[in-house]
C-alpha cells in the first residue's frame, strides 16, 4: 500500500503531461485544418445573391490559397472565392475569377469577354433588364482593361481616368494602404481649387472636399468630369490626378504582385473589379463551396436560421 501512495503523485503528473500533450495535438490538428485546408467565413453583402448572401456561414477551401502554393497554381476562372477588399481591409467579400494577370477583359452591352477565354460568361445565370448606358454605370459597357503582372511598369501620367484608379488600387494594395490621391481642376488649363459644385447629384461643395467615400470611386470622378463639362460648355474642362506616397509623387510603377478581376453573381447591382479594380491574389484566402448554416431576416420574418440554406454547394 505505501508503494502504490508513492507512486500516485508520479501517476497524476504522467497523466496531465499526457492531456496537456493530447490537448495541444488536437489544438494542433484543429488550426492546420483552419489555416492550412478548410475555414468558415461569414458572408457581408448581396454581390453573390442568390447563391451567397448577407448571413450566410460559408465553408471555404484554402490549400490553392496559400502562400507559395499559390504561386505554382493558376487561379482558376468562374471560381467563387473569399477576398479581402481592397480598400476596406477589415471587410471580406465573396465574388467569382473572371480574368488574371496577362488577360484583357471588357464588357460590351452586358456581355463579358476576356480575351484569352472568349467562351467565358458572366453572369451565369444571364442578366436580366435593360442594358444601362455607358455615362450611367460601368455595369454594362466597361471598356477594355489589361490586367497588370508582376514586372509590368505603369505610367500613371498616361493612363486614362479609370486605369489611373486601377493603378493606385495596385500601389496601394502592394504598400498597406498608404499614399493619398491629390485631384486638381483646369478651365482653360486654370487652376481653379475654390471651385463650388452645386447642382451635382452625388457632392455639393468644393472639389478638395469630396467625401471620403467617393475619393477612391473612379466612375464617381467621371461622372462628376461630365457634369463640369456641361456647366462649363463654352470652356476647356479637364481633371487632374497625381499620387502621393511617402511624400513623393508616384509618375511610374513597377507591379510586384500577380492580380485577379472578380466579377459578381449579382449582376445588376453587386460591387466588384468593375468599380474598384483588380485584386491582388494575395488577398485571396479561399474557395467558397458550401453553405453551412444562414442566420439573418427573410421577407416578412425576424431573424431566424435559414434552414433551406443548410449545405448548400455554393456552384
Amino acid at each position: 500500500m505505501r508503494e502504490a501512495t508513492r507512486r500516485r503523485p508520479t501517476d497524476t503528473l504522467t497523466l496531465i503531461y499526457k492531456s496537456t500533450m493530447q490537448l495541444l495535438v488536437i489544438v494542433g490538428i484543429g488550426l492546420l485544418v483552419k489555416f492550412a485546408f478548410i475555414d468558415v467565413v461569414k458572408v457581408n453583402g448581396e454581390q453573390m445573391s442568390p447563391g451567397i448572401i448577407t448571413g450566410d456561414y460559408i465553408l471555404m477551401f484554402r490549400t490553392p490559397y496559400l502562400p507559395g502554393i499559390r504561386n505554382l497554381l493558376k487561379p482558376r476562372l468562374r471560381i467563387p472565392v473569399v477576398f479581402t477588399h481592397p480598400h476596406e481591409h477589415q471587410k471580406r467579400g465573396s465574388l467569382r475569377i473572371a480574368g488574371i494577370s496577362g488577360d484583357t477583359v471588357s464588357i460590351d452591352s452586358g456581355r463579358f469577354l476576356n480575351s484569352r477565354n472568349p467562351t467565358l460568361r458572366f453572369p451565369p445565370q444571364g442578366k436580366k433588364g435593360d442594358v444601362v448606358p455607358e455615362n450611367f454605370s460601368p455595369r454594362d459597357f466597361f471598356q477594355p482593361y489589361s490586367i497588370p503582372a508582376s514586372g509590368d511598369n505603369l505610367n500613371l501620367d498616361e493612363l486614362s481616368l479609370r486605369d489611373f484608379f486601377f493603378a493606385v488600387s495596385i500601389i496601394r494594395q502592394e504598400n498597406k494602404g498608404n499614399g493619398t490621391i491629390e485631384a486638381q481642376l483646369l478651365i482653360d488649363d486654370s487652376v481653379h481649387s475654390d471651385y463650388f459644385i452645386s447642382d451635382f447629384s452625388l457632392h455639393s461643395g468644393s472639389i478638395d472636399s469630396i467625401p471620403e467615400q467617393y475619393r477612391n470611386d473612379w466612375f464617381f470622378w467621371s461622372r462628376l468630369l461630365e457634369y463640369l463639362k456641361h456647366i462649363e460648355t463654352d470652356k476647356h474642362v479637364t481633371l487632374n490626378f497625381s499620387y502621393i506616397l511617402h511624400g513623393n509623387r508616384i509618375k511610374q510603377y513597377t507591379v510586384r504582385n500577380t492580380y485577379a478581376f472578380l466579377l459578381a453573381d449579382n449582376w445588376n447591382s453587386g460591387l466588384d473589379s468593375r468599380y474598384f479594380g483588380p485584386v491582388s491574389t494575395g488577398t485571396v484566402f479561399g474557395r467558397a463551396f458550401l453553405t453551412l448554416w444562414s442566420y439573418g431576416k427573410t421577407p416578412g420574418k425576424s431573424a431566424h436560421l435559414r434552414t433551406e440554406r443548410l449545405g448548400r454547394i455554393i456552384r
